[in-house]
């Protein structure tokens, strides 16, 4: 259930209740309505039924202090496992969380556990009533190896028309068809989002980053290029330095050549 459906309701109420007073009066109608109206959002707030308190922390990208971000992960993991063993109202929220924190140190390939319990828990309401959430599953499935999940989870937010222009789904999409070697598909998603003003300055990065190593494994190299250095000159020269290191870990050569040609042009006197 969500508020708009509890908005839709107090809409037909109030009426009802301004007719019932007028016919008799208002202080047989007006307290217990307005009793009622506290009580049930009270309730809402207290046990997250609704899902208010998970909606307000929106997706910005990558952390930049990746330290902050695992000290906080770890924090939640341990609150995460008290609350589902103690079966804690609590725990939705607590494992929305984690997955965000997750999110932002890099670590979605460790959240199997948070992914199926929001899985389950996704099963009493709609895909894209918590699109942060949702969005951040469907990466951690795909990143787990579960992409027919990943597939299924992003076509759901990707074909919502209000949804599909919010950065976290076309991150999430465009990542999912990213690890399924879609890369064209992935540079035609984030394309139109990347430049938009409501894109997070880490996360349209987190969208160029995606971009770039689209491109390096398409064979457009010289694309990769100049996409990371623009990266590298606007500020995040550190996280193409370790884009360029983590690539070379991984054997992905022509993404490593570009990272670092990328640095040499951004930097031409060192």
């Amino acid at each position: 259930m969500q508020w708009r459906a509890i908005a839709a309701g107090l809409a037909l109420l109030i009426p009802v209740a301004c007719i019932g007073a007028a016919r008799t009066s208002a202080w047989l109608v007006v307290p217990p309505v307005a009793a009622a109206a506290v009580v049930l959002m009270a309730a809402a707030l207290v046990v997250d039924y609704f899902g208010v308190a998970r909606r307000r922390l929106a997706w910005a990208g990558v952390g930049e202090d990746s330290r902050r971000a695992w000290a906080r992960a770890r924090a939640l993991e341990h609150r995460f496992s008290r609350q589902r063993a103690a079966g804690s109202p609590r725990t939705a929220l607590t494992a929305r969380s984690l997955l965000v924190a997750l999110a932002e140190c890099d670590r979605l390939d460790d959240a199997a556990a948070v992914v199926d319990f929001l899985g389950a828990d996704a099963m009493f309401c709609r895909v894209g009533v918590d699109v942060t959430a949702d969005a951040l599953r469907a990466v951690a499935l795909a990143e787990l190896g579960r992409l027919d999940e990943a597939r299924e989870l992003g076509e759901a937010l990707d074909g919502h028309r209000r949804l599909r222009r919010e950065p976290v789904v076309a991150y999430a999409v465009a990542r999912v068809a990213e690890l399924d070697r879609r890369h064209r598909e992935a540079i035609e998603r984030v394309d139109p989002v990347v430049h938009s003003r409501r894109v997070p300055p880490a996360a349209r990065r987190d969208l160029r980053m995606l971009r770039a190593r689209c491109l390096a494994a398409l064979g457009r190299n010289h694309d990769a290029v100049d996409e990371l250095a623009q990266l590298a000159a606007g500020g995040w020269k550190h996280e193409v330095e370790q884009l360029a290191g983590h690539a070379h870990t991984r054997g992905q050569a022509a993404l490593s050549l570009a990272a670092r040609d990328a640095l040499c042009q951004a930097t031409p006197y060192r």
